[in-house]
């Protein structure tokens, strides 16, 4: 179990979130899964609940799917077929039964999408969200309903509002038409009802009725105001523009926060509270850890989940509750967007509506966040971009550029664009990118035939939107939009397409066409209780050129080998004539472009050679000019001429060897794109130099520096992450001590 928050893993959380789906299937009954007897249920008549449980499961287990991927939680299943069409049949006779269904009818799969009408899970969306819109009171509140059924026609239950809206917003991603006078509407009406200290009351069920603040009502009231700005906050203006009573309600439900609380219809609204608005975390917590933690203790052994929520509340609609808790908030994160002292949220909107452009145009679950400069920029890294906007300078203090510098050195990548295509923050963005690489590095107009224009979808435009970019020589390390983007993003300015392109490919070229991580699944290396049985010294050589393009590959390499191996690594950078083979039995020797090396230089790595070190060197993104400066070196270093191959079954390659009854070769994978430029291949490719029977000169002409970050990055000709891992181990394990 995980003792605390910081100790969940991506497995974990897995592991009960299978738990919980195959206890939901295991109790799954005639075709739905309704366990409230309509006779016998409480007040507030279960009768007109019929379809609201198993809507509610349904919804649970196709954000599930959403995000894993499973055959049997794909609305088209053996398993859920059958609830589509139960559930497809059930004419709604409450708010919570009418809601619920239009959330889970909107995310089945409709097979004939120019014929959706005729669809019958189709038509009963339809029918669910008619109900809504026709069954709430003038002012925008609701209650039970139906609305007639009701003995006033004011009075209200937040509750069944926050169910309503939700309900309506899910069929809007579903492309139904809402009257667009209903979100301003729905906006008032929770505007009206927030209480001064920025609390909401549960309802006033009679008049004279006290209200009193609940806690889960203010969470209920933050969620939705979160889903009426997304449809009227429409300004596209370069200043942050304050919403006094969202600030007091996010305040009090920052004050009032309780991760420890097994309320799950509460813990439900928080996750959906913190995905709307990116907060990582909240009242300094990461909230999807922190409750992630918890849900994993209370999970019971058959696979169910308990809450001190409405005892009269089914089991199924517990674990539902947990099940989207826990899928949705593991979502792969594509962009973190910077929070700094300035401008930096000008369009609140603009992040969370670009990352749902490409969870839909790629039908796969995708989150946002935001983060701050007091942060640790490992905690940065469960995203593979840092997302920068804004139209002044952002000042940053050298430790705000120390900690970019970190999160780029890990593998990040920053995409910035100017609000308002200001020159200002322009030029203040060359400056800080500048100082990031301490000025190794300069931006430079990236042309028309680069990948992001074309990576995953081909911008055809006349004029695409000018882009700037500076790399490490390996790889694009910040990306910046002199043009405005960000306003189309916004505004859901679809028309503008290239907007929305652009960033796509640059989301793409940063994780190199994989799978999404998603948010547990984080690159960072934790050392913590890690002891080392034995030391290997490694130098890694400073030359003239780009000797040291990716400074944190093997930094993270040496956490790993303490972290999995027990081995200590320290590493110091070295010139030719400091390499000690007693100190540093491994030196590595890295570039992205053609060098020279000195006659004394050469002649002092010889040295290092002959008195027992030994020498790895690979070409950082399969450069071919390191590699031939390399093969040059080579020939000055031994009167061998060439490198020769090193066969599969060398301990080097570790782990790799294959296993299977043919012995067919190794299991080594290639990165995507050296398999496109150079066909499959099973085959580790290291070549050697052998001296006294150990291998004194070993050469990769594919990257494996790269690979050693852990990340995907589109372009880099070489292996794949975790095969340069497993050939760096055998390396450090052929010569530690």
């Amino acid at each position: 179990m995980p003792a605390k928050a910081a100790d969940v893993q991506g497995q974990e959380v897995e592991a009960a979130i299978k738990k919980g789906v195959d206890y939901l299937l295991a109790h799954e009954k005639a075709s739905n899964f309704e366990t409230m007897d309509p006779k016998t249920g409480p007040a507030a008549g279960w009768a007109s609940m019929q379809g609201a449980e198993t809507a509610l499961v349904l919804y649970a287990l196709l954000h599930v799917g959403e995000g894993n991927g499973e055959p049997r939680l794909r609305s088209d299943s053996k398993e859920l077929a059958p609830v589509v069409t139960w559930l497809s049949g059930v004419t709604p006779k409450s708010t919570y039964c009418a809601a619920l269904q239009s959330c889970a009818l909107a995310l089945v799969k409709i097979k004939d999408t120019d014929n959706r009408s005729k669809d019958p899970a189709y038509v009963a969306l339809v029918r669910a969200v008619d109900f809504l819109l026709t069954n709430g009171n003038k002012d925008g509140g609701y209650n039970y309903g139906p609305l007639k059924t009701q003995p006033t026609k004011t009075w209200w239950d937040s509750s069944n509002g926050q169910y309503a809206l939700l309900g309506i917003w899910a069929a809007s991603e579903a492309r139904l038409e809402i009257p667009s006078n209903f979100w301003k509407l729905e906006d008032t009406w929770w505007r009206f009802h927030q209480m001064k200290d920025g609390s909401w009351s549960y309802s006033d069920f009679k008049p004279g009725w006290p209200l009193k603040a609940s806690v889960t009502m203010t969470v209920a009231g933050v969620a939705s105001l979160y889903i009426t700005q997304e449809f009227l906050d429409t300004d596209t203006g370069t200043e942050m523009h304050a919403d006094p009573q969202m600030t007091a309600g996010l305040a009090k439900l920052e004050e009032e926060f309780n991760p420890s609380t097994n309320n799950l219809y509460y813990l439900y609204g928080i996750e959906r509270v913190g995905l709307a608005s990116g907060r990582k975390f909240i009242k300094k917590s990461n909230w999807y850890k922190e409750v992630a933690a918890n849900l994993i203790k209370w999970q019971k052994p058959d696979g169910s989940w308990e809450s001190t929520y409405a005892g009269n509340v089914p089991t199924n609609a517990h674990v539902a509750y947990a099940l989207l808790f826990l899928a949705r908030g593991r979502n792969p994160v594509v962009f973190n967007k910077l929070q700094y002292n300035g401008p930096w949220n000008a369009r609140p909107r603009d992040d969370a509506n670009l990352t749902a452009y490409l969870s839909k145009k790629y039908e796969h679950a995708l989150n946002w966040q935001v983060v701050d400069l007091q942060s640790n920029p490992e905690e940065w890294q469960d995203a593979p971009i840092l997302l920068i906007t804004g139209s002044h300078d952002p000042k940053f203090t050298p430790e705000d550029i120390a900690k970019i510098k970190r999160f780029i050195d890990a593998g990040g990548m920053v995409f910035s664009t100017s609000d308002g295509s200001s020159e200002e923050f322009t030029a203040a963005i060359r400056k800080s990118a500048a100082a990031v690489v301490d000025n190794k590095y300069e931006m430079r107009e990236l042309p028309r035939d680069h990948v992001i224009y074309s990576q995953a979808m081909a911008v055809k435009v006349a004029n695409p939107p000018r882009m700037l970019a500076m790399s490490n020589g390996v790889r694009e390390v910040w990306v910046h939009s002199p043009v405005d983007m960000g306003a189309a993003w916004h505004r859901h300015a679809y028309a503008s397409e290239a907007m929305f392109q652009v960033p796509t490919n640059i989301y793409f070229y940063a994780t190199g066409k994989a799978s999404p991580r998603n948010k547990l699944q984080s690159l960072v290396v934790n050392t913590t209780g890690a002891k080392a049985s034995k030391t290997l010294g490694l130098a890694r050589i400073s030359y003239g050129g780009n000797w040291d393009p990716e400074p944190g590959a093997w930094p993270r390499m040496a956490k790993l080998a303490l972290r999995d191996f027990g081995t200590d690594v320290p590493i110091t950078a070295v010139k030719p004539a400091e390499l000690d083979p007693k100190k540093t039995p491994l030196a590595v020797m890295t570039g992205t472009a053609r060098f020279t090396l000195s006659p004394d230089e050469i002649q002092q790595l010889k040295t290092y050679l002959d008195n027992g070190g030994t020498l790895l060197a690979d070409a950082t993104g399969g450069s071919p000019g390191f590699t031939e400066s390399f093969l040059d070196l080579v020939k000055n270093l031994s009167t061998q001429a060439t490198l020769e191959h090193i066969p599969a079954t060398d301990p080097l390659y570790h782990d790799l060897q294959d296993h299977s009854s043919d012995h067919s070769g190794q299991l080594v994978q290639y990165r995507k794109a050296w398999l496109m430029a150079n066909g499959m291949a099973r085959e580790g490719k290291l070549l050697g130099l052998k001296k006294d029977g150990r291998w004194s000169v070993i050469f990769s002409a594919e990257d494996l520096t790269h690979g050693l970050l852990g990340t995907n990055t589109w372009g880099v000709l070489g292996y794949a992450p975790d095969t340069a891992q497993e050939i760096a181990r055998g390396i450090i394990e052929s010569l530690r001590k």
